[in-house]
This record gives structure tokens, sequence and C-alpha cells, in this order.
């Protein structure tokens, strides 16, 4: 989908991996991937350290004839730092589940997609927007206190469905929708200091729906158009920022939304 399907992520990353594999379709992976590709920031002013433990990733996956399954996990480091204060790296966290079932008695080639995924920490696994045409919402994987003595992770959510129907064995249309929450351990009262700027870290929940429509006329040449609409409803208003600078914009709603559209050509050789 235009701008990435939201609920899902997959980022290019170095890792290094093995994947055994026990018949009858079963199969596990392990892999140590760089984690600073996981990163979603440190809020309450320090940004993240050097990398002193990579991801760890770990998945067990069936496929069979009717489709495939998959349980999935990682481990994320969050360190801070911040010179000259004691406080331990938290670990972060994340595990999924996921299904893919073909529907060939529909049309061949028809197939449903289902998946959801819990962090804590390790936000970048859950694959929440962050930004509408209104605001822009932060979203990090902790938060530094106030005094300096202690980390407290981010916790969130989502779940996501895509259908896939082939009209005819050239035009085919894949429809994707998909939700989440996003609970953030320090949020600004916004009845005491009134709105705040774009960007902010804030509770809030997000869904998102979009569809493509693909034409492959020839083999190897496809066209592709789609749409997606995503809305955010955070629990603060927001004030914006006018071009970066701290001069700010009227206040916003504490909902927002974006459309957004693609054409696509593609040749594969």
């Amino acid at each position: 989908m235009s701008g990435g399907a939201a609920g899902v992520t997959d980022p290019s990353v170095e890792l290094l991996a093995y994947t055994a594999t026990f018949g009858s379709g079963f199969s596990a992976t392990v892999a140590v991937e760089n984690g600073r590709a996981r990163r979603n920031g440190i809020a309450g002013g320090p940004v993240y350290g050097g990398q002193e433990l990579p991801d760890l990733v770990a998945n067990l996956n069936v496929a069979q004839g009717w489709g495939s399954a998959q349980i999935m996990g990682a481990i994320h480091q969050v360190r801070h730092n911040v010179a000259g204060v004691a406080v331990d790296d938290e670990l972060g966290w994340a595990i999924g589940a996921g299904v893919n079932v073909r529907l060939p008695m529909i049309a061949a080639g028809d197939a449903l997609w289902l998946q959801a995924t819990y962090a804590d920490g390790a936000t970048s696994y859950v694959g929440a927007p962050t930004t509408v045409t209104e605001f822009g919402v932060g979203i990090n994987d902790a938060y530094l206190n106030a005094a300096g003595t202690s980390l407290s992770t981010t916790e969130a959510w989502s779940i996501m469905a895509a259908f896939r129907h082939f009209w005819t064995p050239t035009i085919w249309q894949d429809i994707q929708g998909s939700y989440g929450e996003v609970d953030a351990p320090a949020v600004p009262a916004v009845a005491a200091v009134g709105p705040v700027l774009t960007g902010t870290n804030a509770d809030y929940t997000w869904w998102q729906l979009g569809t493509r429509l693909n034409w492959r006329p020839v083999s190897g040449l496809t066209f592709s158009a789609d749409v997606v609409y995503t809305e955010i409803d955070a629990d603060v208003t927001f004030r914006s920022y006018n071009d970066g600078t701290l001069v700010a914009l009227p206040v916003t709603n504490d909902d927002g939304s974006r459309w957004e559209g693609r054409l696509r050509i593609q040749r594969d050789f």
C-alpha cells in the first residue's frame, strides 16, 4: 500500500539467521539483528546509546496446503546515553502471531492474512503510524523520568487483516485494514498546560483502511493503483510547528487523518 501498511513492519536490516526444518511443513528461525533499525527513541531528554545487545528474533512456522501460520517474538535493548546517570538498561520485547489462509474455492490465488502483535519497549515491531495531515504523534520505546533514575517502557499493540481477490487471472485486488493502540508512560496533562506541540509523546489509537488494484497484461509487467486512509485519535490536543520553528499554528483537534494514493508501473526481467 502507499506509504506502507500499518500494523506490519519488515525493514531491511543486517542480520545473521539460522532456519531449522522439522518436516511436515514445520520450521523455526532464530536471528541476531541490528537493533538500530528498530529504535523509536527515548523520551525525557536522552537518546539511544551505543548498541550493546543486538535484537534477538525468533519464529516458529508451519506451511500446509491450506496456507501457513507463524508465532514470533523479539527482544530489544533500550539503552540511553545520559552520562553519570546510574540506571539499568531495559529489555523491550514483542510477540505476535499470524496466519495466511488460501481461498481457491473463491478464485485461484485468493488468500486471507491475519496478524496480531503486542510490544513493550519495542514499539517498532507494532508498525503504528505517527503522522496525519493535522499533526504528528511522538512514539518512543521508553521514557526517562524527571529524576533520571528509571526508564518506563511504552506498550503498544496492533491487529491487521488483508484479503486478496482475483477478479480475472490478470486483474486482482488487495484490501487491508488495521487497528492499534499506543500506551505512553508519560503524557502531558492537557487540562493543566493546554495544547501541546506536535510530536509530543501521547497515548493514542489509530486505524487504517486501504485497497490496491493490480493489472498484469503480460508476464513481468504490472500496473497498480492504491489508496489508503489513516486516522489517529490522540488523548491530547496539538499545536503544529510552523516550518519546523517554535512558532505555533492554531490548535488542532485530538484526532486527525490523511489520504494517500499511488500509481505504479513495475517491469520485472
